[in-house]
C-alpha cells in the first residue's frame, strides 16, 4: 500500500528537510506534494525538523516521577 518515493531537489533543500521525516511520512504513502505541504505549514508556524530520533524510555524514572 506504501509507495517508495524518491525526494525532490526542493524537498531535499526545505528548511524542515530530515531524511528520517520524509521516509516515515513516505512510507504512510504521502505524496511529495503533499509532504511539501505539510513542512510549509510547519516552517510557517515555527516548527523544526521533525527527526524521529529514538530515545531510551526511563522506566525508574517514569515510575519514581523524576523524569524531566
Amino acid at each position: 500500500m506504501s509507495k517508495t518515493s524518491t525526494p525532490t531537489k526542493i524537498l531535499r533543500n526545505h528548511p524542515m528537510w530530515h531524511q528520517a521525516d520524509y521516509d516515515y511520512l513516505s512510507k504512510k504513502g504521502y505524496t511529495n506534494k503533499e509532504i511539501k505541504a505539510f513542512w510549509d505549514r510547519d516552517h510557517a508556524q515555527g516548527c523544526t525538523p521533525v527527526t524521529h530520533e529514538k530515545s531510551v524510555f526511563d522506566l525508574v524514572g517514569y515510575l519514581t516521577g523524576s523524569m524531566k
